[in-house]
């Protein structure tokens, strides 16, 4: 049995302020490479752990021509939904969004917890079953959102999340789950999205653990600048499990697609700003006191004429609620 799984294309028709090019175009590129990989290892179905959209109300046009390509990958197409497809990370609202117009058109079949999708082909028998994006997803302490059983009438079982499943500890203020959480699942294999970066795939006592990163890439971090797309070809059999990873020859290098100016800028941005917030903090305010501030920043080298506005902005309207409050202190 072959299956193919990828995740997270963000389908959209909007600009990224992290992307050069055209984002439409190449993210549709990358799901038409997709689409025809299916065809080539002519795989038994295909999964997406979910973020198909990057919206939950994405343009029709956008999701006209996203129908066109994956009503003809090879054979069905199961997914969950991921926190961008759906109002309020909340899969039941799926029948008011595009997703779930796509879903009633039978062009995707979104997999719900407690539901089993049993799958037979020759001797393998398969559960496929699913966890879509839930806002307490990474709050239960029994983590029933990750951890499945499986019926002894099955050869595999392979469950499908799209949550914060990550291999190492995040941070204390971030809910997240530890691949070391799950490993009593009983499924033979967990394959995962929502973290873009992925962490490729983890085996630990005969159980896989795959997220294969995002096909989309939306902003552009370091990570996101080397990182190259992948898909996954999984292959179950007499012999046991494979899975495979496969850059998708679509996808350019990072630093041909991604740019980096919108986050230096906001983090010059964020830099200054607090920098002349120390400098109002306590000072007198006066005509002069301002215009020395703005000519400071008129002398800044290597910054863009854009940020020195927003500068000049934030400026005045903190002397503006400075003015105010001395008024009503007055008063």
């Amino acid at each position: 049995m072959k299956i193919l799984y990828y995740t997270d294309p963000h389908i959209t028709g909007r600009a990224f302020r992290s992307r050069m090019d055209n984002y439409f175009e190449t993210i549709m590129a990358k799901m038409s490479e997709i689409r025809d990989l299916s065809h080539e290892y002519k795989v038994d179905f295909n999964i997406c752990g979910g973020d198909l959209f990057d919206s939950f109300d994405t343009a029709p046009s956008i999701v006209s021509k996203a129908i066109g390509v994956i009503k003809n990958f090879y054979n069905e197409t199961y997914i969950v939904s991921g926190s961008h497809d759906v109002y309020g990370s909340n899969y039941e609202n799926i029948p008011r969004t595009m997703f779930g117009l796509m879903a009633s058109a039978d062009v995707l079949t979104p997999l719900f917890p407690g539901e089993r999708k049993l799958i037979k082909k020759g001797d393998i028998s398969l559960q496929l079953t699913g966890q879509p994006a839930h806002y307490d997803l990474e709050k239960s302490l029994s983590k029933e959102g990750y951890i499945v059983t499986k019926p002894y009438s099955v050869d595999y079982a392979i469950h499908v999340v799209h949550g914060f499943l990550v291999k190492e500890k995040f941070m204390d203020n971030v809910a997240h789950t530890l691949i070391s959480d799950i490993t009593n699942t009983q499924a033979d294999i967990t394959l995962s999205g929502h973290i873009h970066g992925g962490f490729g795939v983890v085996e630990i006592d005969g159980k896989y653990f795959c997220n294969p990163g995002a096909v989309g890439r939306t902003d552009a971090s370091l990570d996101e600048l080397k990182r190259a797309p992948k898909v996954v070809l999984i292959h179950l059999g007499d012999n046991g499990i494979d899975l495979e990873l496969i850059p998708l020859k679509s996808a350019k290098p990072g630093p041909e697609v991604l740019s980096r100016e919108g986050i230096e800028e906001m983090a010059l941005r964020k830099a200054k700003l607090k920098g002349y917030e120390a400098k109002l903090e306590g000072f007198e305010a006066s005509v002069g006191s301002v215009d020395n501030i703005y000519e400071d920043i008129d002398r800044m080298k290597g910054v863009s004429e854009l940020t020195k506005s927003i500068v000049r902005d934030e400026i005045s309207s903190a002397e503006l609620k400075w003015r105010e409050m001395q008024s009503i202190n007055a008063g």
